[in-house]
């Protein structure tokens, strides 16, 4: 197992004396003996051990201290990986220590007797536990990447300020120790300010720490973290190490986009990747990282290389991990090849993870074995990475938003899943930093503990756009180029990594117009998808259409299937029930450069499948089919002089196996494209989603697709998810509408009881999180961390229901699980005394009345009636 981490003093002492076994045996005698035990950690126990220790044996604990500061630099020459971190920041611990106990010592100055030693133990003595033990188990404020040297400075403070109250309520000390105090954390503060300037004009780690490179190192971007944290010496090229190494390098020479007939050519990702600008936060557990708007209020920080050395550096790497969001095609996985690729790999080992290419239900520790042998042809095994702390393993889990709809399971909880992780690993004595990738709008799916790290990359600037369009400019110097000046009329899109090279690959088409202000998201998909599809009808006897067509049915299989990836067999399987038979076998689709086509050969012949380049590339066929199928079934029933029952077997085939929801830009790509029809189809669309709402409990169960399965959803499950998928289409035509006039009397809770009974987990909080209600009308909604349960309540107008969900997270929220069998009988010991004080009542008759009104008999309805066996104490 791992020694005891450095953050504590025990720890920072062993670790900074284990080559030199008689100054560690001088401490240990010096200290009672406690250097090199263990016993229970003990916050309060931690602040009398310091004092006793600080104020009774001063001086010469202070001049052993002050000895391994001034050898720290020698200590820290040829180590590497976690060796290197561990010491460096154990001697952080060690310099916190030594300016707090100099400054207790400069103004108080107290003897103590036997008897108020003795207090002292009875009052911190755990069960086995030395007198100043816990002075050595406490953890010490350190660095991270979200706190920089001023931010942990405040935070050491706080932790003296909460040590000088201890001193003052055990010893009673006479005085104004409130003034004392003050006086007390500004000599530590000035002291540890000292120290730490002396250990950083030694160790270029405090330098991160210190912030003292991070303006030299901007210019550089991503290049710089190599020579920040690179400091061992390079591995044996036969090492295991070594071959996760050269297959991250070699990622970074490969095109961005690896397509061999197009009509561009695509530079390598070394060239065209830019360092990306961030924001930064510390995650309270409160959902808002979710929130486009919230995030605008962080500031904009250009040192990324800096901030992911500082991380990387403390132990808050290998105890959580550290959250990277952005929209889609900002440029998030772009970033994980050039991160894996720049980790130095004489300090740094990391391991990849396209969470797309891996099981989407597996644990964390086998998709990190099954990206490997991906990596690797098989060569390397996770177990083989094990080392001896030369070097620090990282895990860049990528695609955590496409991990989500990959898969039905409930996997809400794979961030905690990643902390799991890492604290086996730790326990192996084998520590992981992880870093996990997802587009912003899906944070809110996800749990996401209180103190996470959290990171958004930003969008790119003028500057960025410019020095992107030169590097692509050189790389296709035959074919037309993007001015510089269009692209910036289109800073929506453009500020965007991906849909930058959409626009510079649509305009190097000479038969298109170049592109506008006015062109929306949609109108860029549009006009490139039909123009490739131009080109490729010139190999083919396909029409546009039907190239359209095969490519929409391929994005809305992955999205019914729950995947990012469709075999062959199930497309040309799907195509046929939905009467495209014109195939038979061979390629399906044609080369379209977005379009990955993967083929293995097996004991049954080959297998073919295809996979999107970008999610949004699906999003954006599926929503365009989606569309184009209403406004058919619209026409057929309105369309003519005679109004018709609309013929909705296709829109029914399509949209009862996944809610859209799953897929929120699809949704939003809806909601552009219904905002275009003009007013007459809008009205007939409008008509139409009515009429099929009021009656899809009727619907005829036979229809002429009776083929196209590609789940296995029952009647109630493909009712739910029509349902559900038809009141997104409704709510985005007109930004919402009154559910009252479609279902009178409680249909609107019958509807909801449906989509209960029917969807699972996922898919009913998918669909609950994109609207609210306000009376009887439903409106789109955004981004939200509510609870899927406390959203159906407010749905539903269960105002009872959702009162006492609401009272439960606020009260639970913060509260760490106990498997204390009294744990929640404890708690509401605690909340009862809390709230009434003044009301002279046993807690313990409030918290039996409490469990009675738990009991299944005792449950109100959702009306709010109490029932009038409920007597609540205190009650005339």
């Amino acid at each position: 197992m791992r020694r005891d981490p450095p953050i504590t003093l025990r720890g920072a002492l062993k670790i900074l004396g284990r080559d030199d076994h008689p100054w560690l045996t001088r401490i240990n005698s010096l200290l009672g003996g406690v250097v090199l035990v263990s016993g229970p950690l003990s916050l309060v126990g931690a602040a009398f051990g310091a004092i006793w220790q600080m104020v009774d044996q001063k001086s010469e604990a202070n001049t052993r201290i002050r000895e391994v500061l001034d050898t720290i630099g020698g200590r820290l020459m040829g180590t590497s990986g976690l060796h290197r971190q561990d010491l460096v920041v154990a001697a952080h611990s060690t310099i916190v220590l030594a300016a707090y106990s100099t400054a207790v010592t400069k103004h108080i100055d107290v003897q103590l007797s036997d008897e108020q030693k003795a207090l002292i133990a009875d009052l911190r003595r755990a069960e086995g536990q030395k007198l100043v033990e816990a002075l050595y188990t406490a953890e010490i404020p350190t660095p991270s990447a979200v706190a920089s040297f001023e931010a942990n400075l405040a935070a050491l403070e706080d932790w003296a300020k909460l040590v000088g109250f201890v001193v003052f309520d055990v010893f009673g000390l006479p005085g104004d120790w409130t003034t004392i105090n003050r006086r007390i954390i500004d000599d530590f503060a000035d002291q540890y300010r000292s120290y730490f300037l002396t250990l950083a004009a030694q160790v270029p780690d405090f330098k991160v720490w210190a912030d003292q490179v991070a303006q030299e190192n901007v210019a550089r971007g991503l290049a710089a973290i190599t020579d920040l944290l690179g400091h061992g010496p390079t591995a044996d090229p036969r090492d295991h190490r070594s071959l996760v190494a050269m297959a991250n390098r070699a990622e970074l020479d490969k095109p961005i986009v690896d397509a061999a007939d197009s009509l561009v050519r695509f530079p390598p990702v070394s060239d065209v990747f830019l360092t990306p600008r961030y924001r930064l936060t510390l995650s309270g557990g409160e959902g808002r990282i979710s929130n486009e708007k919230w995030w605008q209020l962080r500031p904009v920080h250009h040192d990324l290389a800096v901030m992911l050395a500082r991380h990387f550096g403390t132990p808050t790497a290998l105890t959580r991990p550290l959250l990277l969001l952005g929209h889609p095609g900002a440029g998030k996985s772009v970033l994980m090849t050039a991160l894996a690729a720049m980790l130095p790999a004489s300090d740094y080992t990391v391991v990849r993870v396209r969470l797309r290419h891996v099981d989407a239900g597996a644990s964390v520790a086998g998709q990190v074995a099954q990206a490997l042998e991906l990596a690797t042809n098989n060569r390397v095994a996770w177990s083989d990475l094990d080392g001896s702390g030369d070097t620090v393993r990282v895990v860049l889990l990528d695609g955590l938003d496409e991990l989500l709809q990959a898969t039905t399971a409930d996997r809400t909880g794979y961030l905690r899943d990643v902390e799991q992780f890492q604290r086996t690993e730790a326990v192996m004595g084998q520590p992981v930093a992880v870093v996990v990738t997802s587009r912003t709008l899906v944070a809110d799916r996800v749990t996401v503990q209180p103190g996470t790290p959290v990171v958004k990359i930003e969008e790119f600037d003028e500057g960025q756009i410019k020095a992107w369009l030169s590097v692509w400019n050189r790389t296709n110097v035959d074919t037309r180029s993007l001015p510089v000046a269009n692209a910036l009329a289109l800073p929506e899109l453009a500020s965007q990594p991906l849909l930058l090279m959409m626009l510079a690959i649509y305009c190097a088409n000479p038969d298109v117009p170049l592109p506008d202000e006015n062109m929306s998201l949609s109108d860029l998909y549009d006009k490139l998808l039909a123009s490739f599809a131009e080109r490729e009808i010139e190999k083919s006897a396909d029409s546009v259409d039907k190239l359209l067509w095969r490519l929409s049915i391929a994005a809305i299989g992955m999205l019914n299937r729950g995947a990012q990836y469709l075999s062959e067999a199930d497309l040309t399987a799907d195509l046929a029930a939905l009467g495209d038979k014109s195939l038979s076998g061979g390629q399906v689709l044609s080369q379209f450069f977005f379009i990955h086509a993967s083929e293995a050969t097996t004991a049954r012949g080959s297998v073919r499948g295809y996979e999107f380049l970008h999610a949004t590339f699906g999003e954006y066929l599926v929503a365009s089919r989606v569309v184009e199928v209403l406004r058919d079934v619209a026409d057929s029933s309105h369309g003519r002089r005679a109004v018709h029952e609309p013929d909705d077997d296709l829109l029914f085939a399509l949209m009862s196996h996944q809610p859209l929801a799953t897929q929120r830009p699809t949704i939003e790509f809806i909601g552009e494209q219904l905002r275009l029809l003009d007013a007459d189809e809008r009205e007939s669309v409008e008509r139409t989603l009515d009429h099929l709402l009021r009656t899809f409990r009727r619907r005829n169960p036979v229809n002429r697709y009776p083929t196209y399965l590609p789940d296995a959803s029952d009647q109630v499950t493909g009712l739910a998810t029509y349902s559900a998928n038809l009141v997104l289409l409704r709510l985005h035509l007109a930004a919402g509408f009154d559910h009252e006039k479609l279902w009178p009397d409680d249909g609107w809770e019958a509807v909801l009881r449906l989509w209960t009974a029917g969807l699972d987990q996922q898919g009913l909080s998918a669909v609950v999180r994109c609207l609210v209600r306000r009376g009887d009308r439903l409106e789109p909604a955004g981004p939200t961390p509510a609870r899927t349960a406390l959203l159906v309540a407010g749905l539903s107008d269960d105002t009872w229901t959702a009162e006492r969900i609401r009272l439960g997270t606020v009260f639970l929220d913060d509260v760490p699980r106990s498997g204390n069998r009294r744990a929640p009988k404890m708690l509401a010991h605690a909340l009862v005394r809390m709230l009434m004080p003044e009301l002279r009542i046993s807690p313990s008759d409030v918290v039996a009345e409490l469990i009675e009104l738990q009991r299944p008999d005792q449950v109100s309805s959702p009306d709010g009636d109490f029932g009038v066996d409920v007597e609540w104490p205190g009650r005339a």
